[in-house]
Parts: C-alpha cells; sequence; structure tokens
C-alpha cells in the first residue's frame, strides 16, 4: 500500500506502462510466430510482407523503451537470415 499521494500515482502510471508494454510484447511474439509460420509454409510473398511488417513493428517498441535497441536488432537480423535461407533456392 503506498504512504503518499505521489506514490500512489507512480502505481497507477506502473499498472498502465506494465500493461501496455505486455500488449506490445505479446503482439511481437504473435507476429513473429506468424512470420516463421509463414516462412515454413514457403510463402516468399506473404512472409517478405510480414518480415517488413514485424520490423517496423520491433523499431517502434525500441523508440518508445518496451524493448533495447539491440534487442530489437537482433531479432529482426535473425529473422532476415532465416528469410534469405527458406527463398535462397
Amino acid at each position: 500500500m503506498p504512504h503518499s499521494i505521489s506514490a500512489a500515482k507512480r502505481v497507477r502510471q506502473n499498472l498502465t506502462r506494465r500493461t501496455r508494454n505486455r500488449q506490445t510484447k505479446t503482439e511481437l511474439k504473435n507476429l513473429t510466430k506468424d512470420l516463421l509460420s509463414l516462412i515454413t509454409d514457403k510463402k516468399k510473398d506473404e512472409a517478405t510482407t510480414a518480415y517488413r511488417d514485424l520490423s517496423g513493428h520491433f523499431d517502434r517498441a525500441a523508440k518508445k523503451g518496451m524493448i533495447h535497441k539491440n534487442n530489437a536488432d537482433r531479432h529482426k537480423s535473425r529473422l532476415a537470415v532465416r528469410l534469405m535461407k527458406a527463398f535462397a533456392a
């Protein structure tokens, strides 16, 4: 239980931010799973479109501080490698 008005406000702010961060991270995970399923199904056009969309989502999450910039870059890089390997042949 917070002892001051400002502490109570911080509790409310943290709850709002935690909820927003959790939604964004869940969305990133779901979009990543969708992309990986498109890659395994060999749907090149949809996979490249999904990769571009997912890349933007990662960048926005990093810009807002929900994930670290290097974390976003690492995920994008690894997904790009998987995408290129899948459709290289």
